[in-house]
């Protein structure tokens, strides 16, 4: 009985104290640094969202002329775009039109095709929003720049941030007496890319001067959040 007690006892020793030999539970002191930084660049991407809405008292008439005006807006558009550039149609739907009375009654159906258009043609913007809407667009749901190597400069503008994380980090170690002695963790994370613009309407584009469309440049941002362990000088 007694030998057996002892093998008991051995048995949970080598289970719960032999792992932890070796093992240095000293503390360590950290410091915890969040940094942000941009990258300027030029954009080189115009994305245009482009919109075909036709109206018609039945429902296959709505979706003819629809299909009419989608396609000479298609054509139109591929005369003036470049072997690079994308045209793609990101939606369609067909919806009845109710009287404004009575919203059991059926005035209309309206039928609406969206048309995106990727181009790396930045300064002819204005001109593909008047050609689309001599052809036929009725609306533009959005335009917006980018640039086509965004998480390269994402990751530029991360190690900037980086570099002043370090230096904040060794300003506020210095201060309190201590001095950075390693990297514990990174955390990276970046916000949104470009300008955008909102929905706007059409009707009068394409009357008089070309349409005026400045795209500026891009300011691409990163943050990064950053633990250091600290020790004594």
């Amino acid at each position: 009985m007694i030998k057996t007690r002892i093998a008991w006892t051995l048995s949970l020793f080598c289970l719960f104290v032999l792992p932890l030999v070796g093992q240095d539970f000293t503390r360590i002191s950290t410091i915890e640094v969040s940094e942000s930084a941009s990258v300027a660049a030029p954009a080189n991407l115009v994305r245009i969202s482009f919109a075909v809405e036709s109206n018609a008292s039945a429902a296959g008439e709505a979706v003819r002329l629809n299909a009419e005006q989608t396609d000479a807006l298609l054509k139109a558009l591929k005369q003036k775009i470049g072997r690079e550039d994308r045209l793609v149609t990101s939606g369609y739907s067909l919806n009845p039109v109710y009287s404004r009375g009575n919203s059991q009654v059926t005035t209309g159906y309206r039928v609406r095709n969206t048309v995106i258009l990727t181009s790396k043609d930045v300064g002819g913007a204005g001109a593909f929003i008047d050609t689309a809407t001599e052809a036929g667009a009725n609306r533009i749901d959005s335009l917006s720049f980018a640039h086509d190597q965004a998480e390269k400069l994402r990751d530029q503008a991360a190690v900037k941030a980086l570099k002043k994380a370090v230096k904040t980090a060794e300003r506020l170690a210095e201060a309190a007496g201590m001095k950075i002695a390693r990297v514990v963790n990174i955390d990276y994370g970046s916000p949104g890319l470009g300008v955008r613009f909102s929905r706007a309407s059409l009707a009068e584009a394409g009357a008089g001067a070309p349409t005026p469309i400045e795209a500026g440049g891009l300011s691409v941002s990163a943050t990064v959040r950053v633990t250091f362990e600290i020790r004594k000088e």
